[in-house]
């Protein structure tokens, strides 16, 4: 599907510990879009994600791990540590705004349960507080969130790069009265 779309800001910020933030804010001219509609834009890139392909750096620092060489690696179509060919629709988490603030605060609190790097957690706790900062000037309570927290996706060892990202985190932001479309990723690699 080729709907025109411009992409209005991208903030990129990076944390202490390989932590990162990527908000992406997107104008696309429909009047309304549901998941799987986002899904065939293609708005899930690299090059959404990072400045550069991040193919052509890793590969050559991969050649420690088992059945990943260059010419794999540059073979699959990925997002983050997401094989895009892999993620579905029911990969998501389908949330209203107070229902996403919930489901992010416990997954933070499950995080601190598992004894997970405190440093870690706060600057990703921050940067999804940056991102609330980042969109308050819009109705963030009209819009619907997608989740997608990668550790909890199912992965096939021969079609995951979950080796290269600690954690990894994506949500779609809808409104379903106006064009504005979000994609913010969280996470550590």
């Amino acid at each position: 599907m080729k709907l025109p779309f411009n992409h209005h800001k991208k903030i990129k910020l990076y944390g202490d510990v390989c932590t990162f933030y990527v908000l992406n804010i997107f104008k696309v001219k429909k009047e309304s879009l549901d998941l799987d509609e986002i899904l065939k834009l293609d708005l899930l890139h690299e090059k959404f994600l990072h400045e550069q392909d991040y193919a052509a750096i890793v590969p050559k620092e991969t050649s420690f791990l088992p059945r990943i060489n260059e010419t794999t690696f540059k073979d699959y179509d990925y997002y983050g540590s997401l094989l895009k060919s892999n993620i579905k629709i029911s990969d998501f988490e389908d949330l209203n705004y107070l229902d996403y603030l919930d489901r992010i605060e416990n997954m933070f609190k499950n995080w601190e349960a598992n004894d997970e790097d405190d440093l870690l957690l706060k600057q990703i706790r921050a940067f999804h507080h940056r991102s609330l900062k980042d969109l308050e000037d819009f109705n963030l309570k009209s819009r619907r969130f997608y989740l997608l927290e990668a550790p909890l996706t199912d992965y096939t060892d021969d079609h995951s790069f979950h080796w290269t990202y600690g954690r990894f985190i994506t949500v779609i932001s809808v409104d379903p009265y106006s064009q504005n479309l979000f994609i913010i990723n969280f996470g550590n690699d």
